[in-house]
């Protein structure tokens, strides 16, 4: 139903983005803001299972993830950065 709605709403919209000239209009401005909407709902599951705290999940995607963050070096591993040596 969902996805239906918002394909109905996007129908006759355009969105320009900005500091490009690209325009996405009807079924791929659609297709984007349902992947928004799924990445928000992952995001929503992800902070409960860090006990609600959505500051914690930001901050972990931050260092792993971001442009100069852990995980983005060439076949770098989860574990590798976070192994502890007794």
């Amino acid at each position: 139903m969902t996805r239906y709605l918002m394909r109905m709403a996007t129908a006759d919209m355009t969105v320009k983005c900005v500091g490009a000239n690209e325009e996405i209009e009807g079924k791929e401005l659609a297709k984007s803001l349902e992947g928004m909407v799924d990445l928000q709902r992952y995001c929503e599951k992800a902070a409960r299972r860090l006990g609600g705290d959505a500051h914690l999940l930001n901050t972990l995607l931050e260092v792993c993830c971001w442009k100069k963050g852990l995980l983005r070096k060439k076949a770098q591993r989860f574990a590798k950065p976070f192994r502890v040596e007794i």
